[in-house]
């Protein structure tokens, strides 16, 4: 098993790192693939419940809802894969229970997204008539800041996790190593969500129903116990890459 002392990686070993984490979530794939299915179909039942609502304020509520599901998987997945990188078992019970006791560190660097997709969904949904061609890029827009705000954020749970400091300071540190390892970050994120992309490609072919987008949301939480492991992997490696700046000077 790695440990976290292990050596930083150097610039541009994408491949190794998705290799090591790859090989730590099958070690204990039981507990990672309880917490991802147990996150993805809580996400998935929300979306059904609400799409079959149909009206302007339930639909949308769906991105937020599927939001929070994969925030709280992502949280307790790092949780629990943090505590494989120390040589100790991951435990998604024990992870789920941390997670509980500190309830706003984890999901406060969310909250602003999740208030800001509930807005633009209700504004979408209440003048799409009005809105016309300009409907569809609008609604790219949102997805694309999202995905900003999401990467902007891959370093937040697992610094919260492993920093004994204050959640903003935990936060600032999370902001300053991914602008370390921003290139590789990116480039991790992508092999992590495809089966999410292949989803909504699908689902965007099909009309985004009831059962595709809950499909989307399934597939997209499913995945975020591999994005807890790669991310955390790269903080690692960009703590140690930072620490050995600081001896150099």
């Amino acid at each position: 098993m790695q440990s976290y002392t292990r050596e930083a990686r150097p610039p541009g070993a994408l491949q190794r790192t998705l290799q090591d984490a790859v090989a730590m979530l099958v070690q204990d794939s039981a507990e990672y693939g309880f917490v991802g299915f147990t996150g993805a179909s809580v996400a998935a039942f929300a979306v059904v419940v609400l799409r079959l609502m149909h009206n302007a304020v339930s639909d949308a509520l769906v991105a937020p809802l599927v939001l929070a599901a994969g925030a709280l998987t992502l949280s307790t997945a790092t949780m629990a894969f943090c505590r494989a990188t120390e040589n100790l078992q991951p435990d998604a019970t024990e992870a789920l229970g941390r997670l509980a006791a500190r309830p706003m560190a984890f999901a406060r660097a969310w909250l602003p997204m999740a208030g800001a997709l509930f807005v633009a969904g209700l504004a979408l949904g209440l003048g799409g008539q009005w809105l016309g061609s300009w409907r569809f890029p609008l609604v790219m827009a949102v997805v694309a800041l999202s995905a900003l705000y999401v990467f902007s954020h891959s370093f937040y749970a697992v610094s919260v996790v492993t920093q004994r400091a204050t959640v903003r300071e935990a936060e600032l540190v999370a902001t300053v190593l991914l602008g370390r390892t921003a290139t590789l970050a990116a480039l991790a994120w992508l092999p992590v969500l495809a089966p999410t992309l292949v989803a909504a490609l699908i689902a965007q072919i099909t009309g985004f129903g009831v059962v595709s987008t809950a499909v989307v949301a399934f597939v997209g939480v499913m995945s975020m116990p591999a994005a807890a492991a790669v991310m955390s992997l790269l903080f690692f490696d960009a703590v140690k890459g930072a620490l050995r700046a600081e001896a150099r000077t």
